[in-house]
């Protein structure tokens, strides 16, 4: 069952990527089908005895990347969905995960911001001129995350 969530939860990250790409939204049916997934991964964790405190913990840490992340939205930093998948993506990985979901988040977000860079380098080269900064697909890093870190466990 755990296989099937994960590959679930690949396909749902997926979709959150090409849709920033393609859009620069991620819709609100696609983190709703990772808090599904979330949530029925919490009650398969209470079925085979976890505690309830260390569930409890899971949505506490999702909870606080949702603010955080609020925050950033705040100052223009995050987009709003942005926001939603990142804390939608940290209660399906759980607290155990959060740390390295952020950080893989953090060092992909880095690269793709690069790539950005010199795409737009190399565009005003050809073109000869300055054009719009191209605003940054950065659920396209959550979900490289989210991807990486649910196949990791069922690896």
């Amino acid at each position: 069952m755990e296989f099937l969530l994960a590959f679930a939860a690949v396909a749902v990250f997926a979709c959150a990527g090409v849709g920033d790409v393609r859009s620069r939204t991620i819709s609100n049916r696609t983190v709703a089908a990772l808090l599904a997934l979330a949530m029925v991964r919490i009650g398969l964790d209470l079925l085979g005895g976890a505690a309830l405190e260390v569930l409890g913990v899971d949505v506490a840490v999702a909870l606080a990347v949702f603010i955080a992340g609020s925050l950033f939205f705040a100052f223009g930093l995050f987009g709003g969905g942005d926001v939603k998948l990142l804390a939608a993506g940290a209660l399906w990985l759980g607290a155990g995960a959060a740390a390295d979901f952020l950080l893989i988040t953090v060092v992909s977000g880095g690269a793709l911001a690069l790539v950005y860079l010199l795409r737009g380098l190399v565009l005003r080269m050809r073109r000869g001129r300055s054009g719009a900064a191209a605003t940054l697909p950065y659920g396209v890093a959550i979900a490289a995350a989210g991807i990486f870190l649910s196949l990791a466990r069922v690896a």
